[in-house]
């Protein structure tokens, strides 16, 4: 269905949360208060609403390499 909302958050290591969006167009840009942040694993959890009602939540880990 169509994402009717969606709330995207983005959690280092410790658990501290250095991004989030409701914004399907929002990217984001491997920073934290305007740092640069390390080559090292993020987790991140994504939870949407569908029009139809259907809800999905994904977690999984990205990481950062430049």
């Amino acid at each position: 269905g169509i994402v009717e909302t969606l709330e995207f958050s983005i959690y280092n290591r410790w658990g501290q949360k250095v991004f989030e969006t409701n914004d399907k167009s929002v990217g984001w840009d491997g920073t934290f208060q305007g740092e640069l942040l390390p080559n090292e694993a993020f987790g991140y959890i994504l939870k949407t609403k569908c029009k139809n009602g259907l809800e999905f939540v994904k977690k999984g880990n990205i990481s950062i390499l430049r």
